[in-house]
């Protein structure tokens, strides 16, 4: 009898620790299904459920979306003037009482934006452009003049991606903008609908921080909807002495960084996109702080924006209006936001003047 072991007898040596492989090769394969599974579980529950509850989890995020679904709707039907602009516009106007000043037939839409100024008109405009607006109202800073200087938050580039604001632009980012927006931005500006619900899966948290601060600042900012289009106003406050002049040394220093960055031709070029949609642009020198216009530190930079404004009405059959001088000190909350009388004087202001202008091109 042969003492030597035979293949048969090597497979039967073998098969119990083969055996034991193939069992933790059939749980790591279960686990990694079910790890996979449950990744597909929660982007579907973040992109219906989750999203659907919280959205951003911001109202300004918020409203990016919603200014995005206002241009959706049609505006050529009767006269419609709207706003757009920074938080000077978002604190410092109210659509009713421009409205008021304007025929019966007449709508109003604030679709002003808090935080991006040039940056969120650069994004956005393109779609307004297509709106079918009668008149766009922007009140401007001087320092719109100057070129952007920091590229968008990652967060309010997948909100603009997540309105769908790419959609009407022609290839590039328009106005020059991509000079300034990271290529991590850019792919989220061109972001797909999941694509942008994912970037969001923060919004618990983001609506949890929101919600702490807004507490902590208790009655000096209101509630206010994402979709409201007559008074988004947040603040309710006013500050004064030592806090004041802080602010408006803040605004100085930021004033002159952009104003060395000039670069009109932008501002110019996205006043000329919504005229060539049909629309009568409205440029409007915001109200400058008593204190500032004392100590001169806007003079350059509003006369300049004043030539400008003035040439680019000319061409576009558009509107200039200077309110630069039209508020006191006691019709600021700050340095440079106007607060509830402030909000009714600059906006019955604009409303008389598009009111006159539109009665003149009648005759």
């Amino acid at each position: 009898m042969s003492n030597h072991a035979t293949p048969s007898d090597h497979l039967d040596q073998a098969a119990p620790g083969w055996a034991e492989r193939q069992g933790w090769f059939r749980t790591l394969l279960f686990c990694l299904g079910m790890a996979a599974l449950g990744l597909g579980v929660a982007v579907a529950l973040q992109s219906t459920t989750v999203f659907n509850v919280l959205q951003t989890g911001s109202k300004d995020l918020d409203r990016c979306v919603e200014i995005s679904k206002l241009y959706d709707t049609s505006m050529a039907d009767k006269p419609t003037v709207v706003c757009i602009g920074d938080s000077v516009s978002v604190e410092g106007l109210d659509g009713s009482l421009i409205k008021k000043e304007l025929p019966q037939e007449w709508r109003v839409y604030n679709a002003a934006l808090n935080g991006d100024d040039l940056m969120a008109a650069m994004v956005m405009t393109p779609k307004l452009a297509k709106a079918g607006a009668g008149w766009v109202v922007w009140v401007s800073r001087p320092l719109l003049q100057g070129a952007p200087v920091k590229d968008l938050h990652a967060d309010r580039a997948a909100a603009y991606g997540l309105a769908g604001f790419s959609e009407f632009w022609q290839g590039e980012i328009p106005f020059g903008a991509e000079g300034v927006i990271s290529d991590e931005n850019r792919e989220l500006l061109n972001a797909s609908q999941e694509r942008a619900k994912l970037h969001f899966r923060t919004a618990l948290m983001n609506s949890v921080n929101e919600g702490i601060k807004n507490r902590l600042k208790g009655s000096s900012v209101r509630n206010w909807s994402p979709s409201d289009w007559n008074s988004p106003f947040n603040m309710t406050f006013s500050i004064g002495g030592e806090r004041l002049e802080r602010h408006v040394q803040t605004l100085r220093e930021e004033h002159d960084l952009r104003m060395n960055v000039a670069k009109p031709e932008i501002y110019a070029g996205i006043i000329r996109e919504l005229a060539a949609g049909g629309a009568q642009p409205v440029m409007v020198l915001a109200p400058i702080h008593p204190i500032i216009r004392e100590r001169g530190w806007f003079d350059e930079g509003a006369s300049s924006y004043r030539a400008l404004a003035t040439q680019l009405a000319v061409e576009t059959r558009g509107l200039f209006i200077d309110a630069s001088t039209l508020l006191d000190a006691s019709d600021f909350a700050d340095g440079q936001h106007p607060n509830e009388s402030g909000r009714a004087k600059l906006s019955a202001f604009i409303g008389k003047s598009i009111a006159a202008a539109n009665a003149g091109e009648r005759r």
